[in-house]
């Protein structure tokens, strides 16, 4: 499930062995705005607090299984691969 900024929660599912890049994808292509963005997930850190994550978009869908993923605007595009900083979504 995703909280998209403007269209609220969006659910779809997809298989547990894929990329996250197939969740920015399908995100990306409902709307021409925003232009950037990311998603992140709000989880428990080991001391017991609520920290956020961004997600990465090769992160395995399987991390983030059952977690509500939150999107945010950027400024610039986001990286596919953080060795190649040519490489944006």
């Amino acid at each position: 499930m995703v909280q998209h900024v403007t269209r609220g929660r969006l659910r779809r599912f997809f298989p547990e062995n894929g990329q996250a890049l197939a969740i920015y994808d399908w995100i990306g292509s409902m709307d021409i705005e925003p232009e950037h963005f990311a998603l992140s997930v709000r989880m428990l850190s080991n001391e017991n607090e609520f920290i956020t994550k961004r997600v990465s978009p090769t992160d395995q869908m399987k991390n983030y299984n059952g977690m509500i993923l939150h999107m945010y605007t950027l400024e610039e595009p986001l990286q596919l691969d953080d060795k190649d900083p040519y490489c944006e979504f």
